[in-house]
C-alpha cells in the first residue's frame, strides 16, 4: 500500500490474489462445539443450510482413530464403508 498500489488498482477493493466463488463449494465442519457451531453460523451465511450427520461426524473419529493405530495404514471407499456398516449395525442393535 505505501508504494501506492492500491490508488492505481482499477477496483476500490485490492487484492493480490484471484477471488474465488463459493458456489457449489462443500464447506466440511468436524464437531459441534463452540468452533463449529460459529463456523457453521458462518457458513450458513456463505453456503446456504447445512446438515449435520451424527454417523458422518462419528465414521470420521473412527477412521481417524484407526489410521492412528499403524503409520502404514490407507483406508480406501470400502474399507471406510465396512466401517460405517459396522457402525450402523451396532446402532441399530441398540434398544
Amino acid at each position: 500500500m505505501q508504494n501506492g498500489v492500491w490508488n492505481r488498482s482499477e477496483q476500490f477493493c485490492f487484492f493480490t490474489h484471484d477471488i474465488s466463488d463459493l458456489h457449489g463449494a462443500t464447506l466440511g465442519i468436524m464437531g459441534e462445539g463452540a468452533i463449529g457451531q460459529a463456523t457453521a453460523a458462518i457458513g450458513r451465511v456463505l453456503f446456504g443450510p447445512l446438515g449435520f450427520g451424527a454417523l458422518k461426524l462419528a465414521l470420521h473419529r473412527a477412521c481417524i482413530a484407526r489410521l492412528f493405530e499403524r503409520n502404514d495404514l490407507l483406508l480406501d471407499a470400502e474399507e471406510i464403508y465396512a466401517i460405517a456398516k459396522t457402525m450402523v449395525g451396532e446402532n441399530a442393535q441398540k434398544p
